[in-house]
């Protein structure tokens, strides 16, 4: 261990004793069986908000707009969530660009996380898009949506 760097250390630290403690000692608290409509909840939820182009590929859904991106950003979310929830509340906590590499292609996407609140409008198809995810790059480790308590602020 004299090798690693404090910061790995603290990880392999951290690892070790997960691993000690085995699943049983990670807290869960189950999700509720049924949503109620009008019920507001916190989010956050990590995205690549784009849009698919006609001729394949993908852009940010921010390109080529004058208003705030994250705006624009909050807009996609709305759109996808549809009658499941509104957004009553929300800000882009970060942004980023990233390297992406499929096949022989490279690119440059985005990667924002939005935080918020919600209100759920349709509890089976909320319930469904928790189950599903947001967004098209769900395999990525994108679109799952984190709920916590509501803010305080109405």
């Amino acid at each position: 261990r004299d090798d690693l760097t404090e910061k790995q250390r603290l990880w392999l630290n951290h690892i070790e004793s997960c691993e000690a403690s085995g699943p049983q000692a990670i807290a869960v608290k189950p999700m509720p069986e049924t949503w109620a409509q009008g019920r507001r909840v916190g989010f956050d939820v990590r995205v690549r908000p784009v849009k698919r182009l006609t001729g394949g590929g993908e852009r940010d859904v921010h390109q080529g707009r004058e208003d705030q991106r994250e705006e624009t950003y909050l807009e996609w979310l709305s759109e996808r969530l549809g009658e499941a929830a509104a957004v009553t509340s929300g800000r882009m906590a970060r942004f980023s660009r990233r390297a992406m590499v499929r096949g022989a292609r490279s690119s440059t996407a985005v990667d924002a996380i939005l935080q918020g609140d919600l209100e759920i409008g349709d509890p089976a198809k909320f319930a469904a898009m928790l189950g599903q995810g947001i967004g098209r790059h769900k395999a990525y480790g994108y679109g799952m949506l984190i709920l916590r308590p509501p803010s305080t602020q109405n």
